[in-house]
C-alpha cells in the first residue's frame, strides 16, 4: 500500500533499499528492493504482511543528482487471497536534503476467495481505488534517507469508502 517511489532513478548498477511500516488502522510492514537495470530504469521486489510482488519505474526526466524528475511506475503481485496490479505517474524534486515527492495511482485487486481480515468480511471479486500520495525524503546522506508519505484513497474497497488518511514512514538506503 505505500508507494515510496520518487521520479528519480537509482542509475544504472544501483541498488536500493526501503524499510518501513505503513499505519493504516495497524501497523504494517513494508520492504521494497530495487535495482538500477538501465540509467533511466529501476525494477525491483516488494513486500508487506499483505501482499508480494515485482514492480518497474521509468525516469522520463530524470533529475539524478537533483532537479525535477517525472516516472511512470506499475507493479503486480500475490495478496491476499488474490492478486493486484498498479500504476501510475509520481513527479519530485530533489533540492539539498529534501526531496519531496507526489504520486498517484490506479490499484486493481482481484479476491479469488471470501476471508475474514481484522474482523471484517472480505468477498470475493474485483476491486478498484485511486491512491494520491504526498511525500517526502530526507537525505541525512548522500545514500541513506528518512522516508514520510501520507496517502489518500478514493474509490471502494473492500466495500468500504477509503477516505481515511494513511501514513507511512521509513528508510532509504542506496548502495
Amino acid at each position: 500500500m505505500a508507494t515510496n517511489f520518487t521520479g528519480r532513478s537509482l542509475g544504472k548498477g544501483n541498488i536500493g533499499f526501503d524499510g518501513g511500516a505503513i499505519v493504516y488502522g495497524s501497523v504494517v510492514p513494508s520492504l521494497k528492493f530495487a535495482f538500477g537495470a538501465t540509467q533511466k530504469l529501476d525494477v525491483g521486489l516488494q513486500l508487506d504482511s499483505l501482499s508480494a510482488g515485482i514492480f518497474g519505474k521509468y525516469s522520463f526526466i530524470n533529475g539524478i543528482e537533483r532537479g525535477f524528475s517525472l516516472a511512470g511506475f506499475a507493479a503486480a503481485g500475490a495478496c491476499i487471497g488474490g492478486y493486484y496490479f498498479y500504476t501510475g505517474p509520481v513527479i519530485s524534486v530533489k533540492s539539498g536534503m529534501f526531496e519531496p515527492y507526489l504520486a498517484a495511482r490506479i490499484n486493481l485487486v482481484h479476491f479469488g476467495q471470501a476471508f475474514d481480515y481484522d474482523d471484517e468480511w472480505i468477498d470475493l471479486g474485483g476491486y478498484s481505488y485511486f491512491q494520491f500520495t504526498l511525500g517526502n525524503i530526507f537525505w541525512i546522506g548522500k545514500r541513506l534517507g528518512l522516508a514520510i508519505e501520507a496517502t489518500a484513497f478514493s474509490g471502494n474497497f473492500y466495500s468500504v469508502d477509503m477516505d481515511n488518511l494513511m501514513v507511512y514512514g521509513g528508510l532509504k538506503i542506496k548502495f
